[in-house]
């Protein structure tokens, strides 16, 4: 990958983090204000403060370090005072944080994720009203086993999708009653269900409809559920991998493929049978700018995550005309599907590969980042609304993150404020101290994983 990409989708992403995090940090500081708790600092930041105000009691600021932020309230250093001199409670002060009533602390702790959700609610619904392009391909699937052939030369293990009785070339119309008109509909039903039994409405290449019943299997890579089966796609050339390139300077984005190996093609299922039985070169026709141009194609069969060395121009979807209503309702749809699909995750963490399935900082910064800028590629508007979209479901996961039982994470504050509650008594300082710290080295081991894997598996 060009250094100068992985720049851009690094600096892409961060912005994304950044924006996330700031909103997180803005609910804990609208609660603290609307609940009348003391709020010293609210950072853009981490570090040393570079600029900042202050106005009406807080200080407003942005430090040196912009990966997130924080909000400060009011008694940390009584809470310190506590530790160091082993006291039974938090000394007196009605603007600490720690005097506040349990369930004003509750609520300050809730806010962060809530305003995650409502961020992610809210822009949900602004998109789907205003409407958008989805770039995928279309319905029309090619067997996985098929495409193994080209890819490795020998018969694949028999996928859901074969023993169910799908075939090369069939359009999968509707999913549990479903109608689905592109693949990445197909994916997200498919993904979102394995073990699970779904009925398929399926087209034949000859428009006979068939009902179908299958069980997607669990992907141990990335905790979702597979049939095996790609899309199949229109032949306009969108990109060459590098070694295809190299081997055919004469073929560019934009060409529509027209024969290969002496006879004509019009789908992705086409070419892959031409390559069958992985010739070394076939001649090949394109049409570029209304002109036929003939040469001979050199495949690249070493590359999985695409086959031959080619990616084919997805077809542009528009969604559907909302209301206001209706758009609401999609962004608690999106909403509901990604708090099941993290559960999906944690249910089956012991049957899945965590190393694969698992995004820290360093890939989540970087998919952000080159999701968003594919969109721009498209255009400003779609790159912009990818942009804000791939926010939506990164704030999503940040509010459920943040939920977890965990010290240290609001989650864990919550569980430990509300058990505070019931018991009418104060927690001695040192075991507050002592519920963070080990919090805290959870949380850090947990981070060097991630971020050690992330480095293992970001692409370079």
């Amino acid at each position: 990958m060009p250094i100068g990409t992985m720049i851009a989708d690094i600096l892409v992403g961060i912005l994304g983090l950044f924006i996330m995090i700031l909103v997180h940090e803005f609910g804990h500081l609208v609660a603290g204000k609307l609940l009348k708790v003391k709020v010293e600092t609210f950072s853009l930041g981490y570090g040393k403060k570079l600029w900042g105000f202050k106005w009406r009691g807080t200080t407003y600021q942005i430090a040196v370090f912009p990966l997130g932020g924080f909000t400060k309230f009011s008694g940390e250093h009584l809470f310190a005072k506590a530790i160091e001199q082993n006291l039974d409670r938090i000394p007196e002060d009605a603007d600490s944080y720690y005097n506040q009533p349990p369930w004003k602390r509750v609520l300050i702790s809730f806010a962060g994720p809530l305003a995650n959700i409502l961020f992610a609610l809210v822009f949900f619904t602004i998109v789907y009203w205003i409407g958008f392009n989805q770039y995928s391909y279309g319905n029309r699937i090619i067997l996985a086993s098929e495409m193994n052939k080209v890819i490795t030369g020998a018969s694949a293990v028999m996928n859901p999708a074969d023993t169910a009785g799908l075939e090369n070339g069939d359009r999968i119309t509707a999913i549990d009653g479903k109608p689905t008109m592109h693949f990445s509909e197909i994916q997200t039903a498919l993904g979102m269900a394995p073990d699970r039994k779904l009925a398929l409405t399926v087209a034949g290449s000859d428009n006979t409809i068939r009902h179908i019943e299958i069980t997607p299997q669990l992907n141990k890579d990335y905790a979702t559920g597979f049939v095996g089966i790609y899309p199949d796609a229109d032949l306009v050339v969108d990109q060459l991998n590098a070694t295809t390139a190299v081997m055919n300077p004469w073929l560019q984005s934009g060409d529509l493929i027209t024969e290969a190996g002496g006879v004509p093609v019009s789908s992705r299922l086409d070419l892959v049978r031409e390559c069958l039985q992985k010739p070394t070169s076939l001649p090949m026709t394109v049409r570029r700018d209304g002109t036929s141009v003939s040469d001979t194609f050199y495949p690249d069969y070493t590359d999985k995550s695409m086959p031959l060395g080619l990616y084919f121009q997805p077809q542009a979807f528009r969604t559907p005309s909302y209301t206001i209503g209706e758009a609401l309702g999609k962004g608690f749809e999106n909403i509901g599907q990604m708090v099941y699909s993290i559960g999906l995750l944690i249910r089956n963490i012991p049957r899945i590969n965590l190393g694969n399935s698992v995004s820290g900082p360093i890939r989540t910064t970087f998919f952000i980042g080159q999701a968003a800028i594919e969109g721009f590629k498209h255009s400003f508007d779609q790159g912009l609304v990818q942009f804000v979209i791939i926010l939506c479901y990164l704030s999503i996961i940040l509010a459920i993150i943040n939920l977890l039982p965990l010290g240290i994470m609001d989650g864990g504050f919550i569980v430990l404020f509300l058990i505070e509650a019931i018991r009418r008594k104060p927690y001695r300082p040192r075991f507050l101290y002592i519920f963070q710290l080990v919090g805290f080295v959870v949380l850090l081991g947990i981070g060097l994983f991630v971020i050690i894997n992330d480095i293992f598996h970001l692409p370079m």
